[in-house]
């Protein structure tokens, strides 16, 4: 043992700690302790080389596994090595070009569904100098979740029977009380069918359909699920809680995510007896002996549903490289969700399929957000490529006996009504007998030639012409014709017919009871207010009065920029053919 080990020791001033050693076996000859050819082959050998540094290939998981109470203890974990190593060259590849964009930490987590055991573990990227808290095992952290609960939302109304995936919902400019949700791209879409409003991510449908299905009764559904950090009621979270305003780790949303395929997973198989374990926490132990805490949770989102979910979530635009997989023998399908907070900190990719799940969190672990910082372009892209790695994979089953044909207007995607005279037939869940009838179909008389609208007051009830017309609000009407040019907006009234009619008005912004801030301009200019209303007739006029005075007209665009002082007032609208609509709003500073 050299007795100045700070200065000799392996891999260190070798020439110096091979002189000591040799005086010492000198020493030890010398006294008769060994003999001369023990002395000549003991100085023959090397000396032992620099230790070698422990291996690092999954480190945050070695913390998670001490953690958990095994300091001190040898454990086989079910990391596959190859696997894990090739997952760490794609996050430092990955790494190297976020950081250009000044984006430094990224995990993923790949699960083997079927033995329910953790495949590989990255819990960060290693970073530059050992900065930016690449020490912080974010698969472990709870971050804001983005999207990534829509899923389980429209698959209970799929399942309790409020909407069926081709049921459209408003895509419009909406406020509850002072939360007004906005789509990502800052557009409108008018209408848009369930699944593909969650193909798109939509956030103003997903909180519109939040607020139907009830928050309450979501908040109780989703708490059977196995996601301990988001735990504090219903009313702390608010409508928010469908774009990101809860809370929960990589490790949680993986392993929801993974209970969903598990679900849907050997459904049909099993006879539709459901697994009591699907939702059960993943291990990291080869030893089976070594149990982890099961979940006491149980999830009422049945197969049916399910299906219907990832039937809609694997038909998703893929990123990059991974466009046009469809159109390639062998390509793998993958059921896959992204997520985004607000203030673009957290981008989450969350992939399934029979055997695998794969989690993808990118962003910083300080919480700043940066430009461009999505799912779809930052987190996305790695776990494809991490589903490359993996062998190939099947696909599910589907459970026929939880789902019924169902007949629906093609045009609204509602149960098929009396006015419907397009229908396509789709797989539902079997509760979709509760769907109402479609609610946008209507018959409408015309004249004999189909120019105008009629009815007994003007025009012989012999020579009329019956016609179905899908009707819908005039704000949804408005946003929704621009993106589909075969909507056919109802005719206009014959001139000399008596109409009682319904209000074809509606305002976009602002909306009723809205308290108003109106900014200052840079220049110090006080700034307007712009007001923007929708009428189902293109070419009608409206007269625009704030509280009793006349401000203007307007024709084709209605949209007007008014300067109303602080406090209550009321705008009233009136058109050419005398329908009235009004909004109360108060103007604060």
């Amino acid at each position: 043992m050299p007795n100045a080990p700070s200065l000799i020791f392996p891999g260190r001033n070798q020439n110096t700690f091979k002189a000591k050693r040799d005086r010492l076996l000198d020493k030890l000859f010398n006294k008769g302790i060994i003999d001369q050819t023990t002395l000549d082959l003991a100085k023959s050998e090397a000396l032992p080389g620099k230790p070698q540094r422990l291996p690092q290939a999954a480190n945050h998981l070695l913390n998670r596994s001490v953690k958990a109470g095994f300091a001190q203890k040898r454990i086989r974990t079910s990391i596959e090595n190859e696997l894990q190593l090739r997952l760490n060259e794609l996050v430092e590849q990955n790494y190297l070009q976020l950081k250009q964009n000044e984006i430094h930490n990224l995990a993923i987590l790949i699960l083997d569904n079927k033995s329910n055991q953790v495949l590989a573990y990255v819990g960060n990227s290693k970073g530059s100098n050992n900065q930016h808290g690449y020490r912080v095992d974010i698969i472990d952290s709870k971050r804001s979740t983005g999207s990534l609960l829509k899923p389980f939302l429209y698959g209970l109304a799929w399942q309790d029977g409020l909407i069926l995936p081709n049921s459209l919902l408003a895509d419009i400019p909406t406020q509850f009380g002072g939360y007004a949700p906005k789509n990502f791209n800052k557009k409108y879409e008018g209408a848009v069918a369930s699944e593909e409003a969650l193909r798109k991510s939509l956030n103003v449908p997903a909180v519109r359909l939040l607020k139907d299905y009830g928050l309450e009764r979501f908040y109780d559904q989703f708490q059977k699920f196995p996601v301990p950090s988001i735990n504090k009621g219903a009313n702390h979270y608010g409508l928010s809680i469908m774009l990101g305003g809860a809370e929960a780790s990589l490790w949680e949303m993986c392993n929801v995510y993974k209970g969903m395929s598990g679900t849907l997973s050997g459904i049909v198989k099993s006879n539709y007896q459901y697994r009591t374990n699907a939702y059960q926490e993943p291990s990291w132990f080869l030893d089976s002996t070594i149990k982890v805490k099961k979940t006491d949770r149980n999830p009422d989102l049945k197969a049916g549903a399910i299906w219907q979910v990832v039937n809609c979530l694997q038909d998703l635009n893929r990123p990059g490289q991974e466009q046009g997989w469809e159109n390639f023998t062998g390509s793998r399908k993958v059921a896959w969700k992204t997520g985004t907070s607000f203030g673009l900190r957290d981008a989450w990719s969350i992939g399934i399929c029979p055997e695998y799940t794969i989690g993808v969190w990118v962003g910083n672990a300080d919480g700043e957000g940066r430009p461009g910082l999505t799912g779809l372009s930052s987190a996305a892209p790695l776990m494809f490529q991490a589903f490359n790695l993996l062998p190939n994979s099947t696909w599910y089953e589907i459970p026929h006996d939880e789902l019924v044909e169902t007949i629906i207007c093609s045009e609204s995607g509602y149960l098929k009504g009396l006015h419907c005279n397009k229908t396509d037939t789709i797989l539902a869940f079997e509760n979709a007998n509760r769907v109402k009838n479609c609610p946008y179909q209507i018959s409408v008389q015309l004249n004999q030639e189909k120019i105008y609208r009629v009815n007994s007051s003007c025009y012989p009830v012999s020579k009329m012409q019956t016609e179905s017309f899908m009707v819908l609000p005039p704000l949804m009407e408005w946003y929704y014709k621009k993106r589909e040019p075969n909507y056919k907006p109802l005719p206009n009234w014959a001139s000399d017919c008596k109409v009682n009619s319904s209000n074809p008005m509606e305002f976009i912004s602002p909306e009723s009871a809205d308290q108003v801030l109106i900014p200052t301009e840079l220049g110090g200019a006080k700034g307007r207010l712009v007001v923007k209303v929708a009428h189902n007739d293109p070419g009608a006029i409206i007269y625009w009065h704030l509280d009793d005075l006349f401000l203007s007209e307007t024709k084709g665009n209605h949209s007007l920029e008014l300067n109303p002082s602080l406090g209550k007032h009321i705008i009233t609208l009136v058109d050419e053919s005398g329908n009235t609509t009004q909004i109360k709003i108060e103007v604060i500073k």
